[in-house]
């Protein structure tokens, strides 16, 4: 039956000896369940209002159903900022008389902005690569600028051999699904570090022979033969880097010069010295210096080298 037949319907019946009965009757016709659907503003971006629609038919009465306990039997409910809690699926169920009932459901997703974070792994020295990393949402898409005219729309790009021109503040768009574009930034340090760690040894501190033309630091005596140290010694270790000692035992005389090498994390050597230029010398040796500018904390490589030998050891400054 279509919906142009509902309407009064009379009904006349002529009887003999009683004339003529009318009786009337009001028809009405529900719309099919047929094509009913449901509509959501999905994806939704968390504390806005997510609006649920049922189609709106003559007669028909709603129930829903959903995530963190939601129903409610209004054709088109609304929950006014919305979290994370109210994602997921929302149930309908549509009852009309002389129809029965019938469900229909969607999928709502929430998204969370406060997720969109920019990083970096600087402080990073001259020559080294930097990694960003990007992040948000599940669909976003990125977009990064920053100094020196960088701009790309990879997620987590990276820089290598970096310059000081590099440094500075690097900005992330992040066009996140139901949010829009949501920005934010992070800073990448980039340090000259053969400059800010460069170590002298200043003759006052006695540990230079200001007499010596040559400049060459005094030892105590060993005995002779061509050989590194069986013993090598660093203290303090850890240290603050205000001082370093260096002990040998066993280290034996040679006609070759005798070096001392402070080496960075990358393996960079930052500072060199001319500790021996092959003297006579016997029994143990210390040698002890103190940096001229502050070190920055971190792990070096203290290398000692004599001919075609050395000897390596790690010293830390906290």
């Amino acid at each position: 039956m279509q919906s142009n037949k509902a309407g009064l319907y009379t009904l006349t019946v002529n009887t003999p000896g009683c004339g003529t009965i009318t009786s009337t009757t009001l028809a009405s016709v529900t719309p099919s369940l047929m094509g009913a659907q449901v509509l959501a503003n999905t994806p939704l971006c968390a504390g806005r209002s997510l609006n649920l629609s049922a189609s709106i038919r003559t007669n028909y009465t709603y129930s829903w159903t959903g995530p963190n306990g939601f129903t409610s039997t209004l054709a088109e409910p609304v929950i006014s900022n919305a979290t994370t809690l109210a994602q997921g699926n929302y149930t309908v169920v549509f009852a009309a008389p002389g129809c029965g009932s019938s469900n229909r459901s969607i999928s709502v997703s929430v998204v969370d902005p406060s997720s969109v974070q920019a990083l970096n792994s600087g402080p990073v020295c001259v020559g080294n690569a930097v990694f960003f990393t990007g992040r948000g949402p599940a669909g976003s898409t990125f977009s990064w600028a920053g100094p020196n005219a960088f701009v790309t729309n990879r997620q987590n790009p990276s820089l290598p051999g970096v310059q000081l021109i590099r440094a500075g503040v690097y900005t992330l768009n992040v066009n996140v699904p139901g949010c829009g574009v949501v920005s934010t930034t992070t800073t990448l340090v980039v340090n000259n570090c053969r400059e800010n760690e460069a170590l002298q040894v200043p003759t006052e501190l006695g540990l230079v022979d200001a007499a010596d033309d040559n400049n060459i630091s005094k030892l105590n005596p060993i005995a002779s033969d061509a050989a590194m140290p069986t013993n090598f010694t660093i203290l303090p270790n850890p240290s603050d880097g205000s001082e370093l000692n260096l002990i040998w035992s066993g280290l034996q005389d040679t006609e070759s010069p005798l070096y001392l090498s402070i080496l960075d994390f990358t393996g960079k050597e930052i500072y060199t010295t001319l500790i021996s230029e092959g003297r006579t010398v016997t029994g143990d040796t210390q040698y002890q210096f103190r940096p001229a500018v502050a070190l920055p904390k971190g792990v070096y490589q203290i290398r000692t080298r004599c001919g075609n030998l050395e000897y390596n050891a790690k010293w830390l400054v906290q």
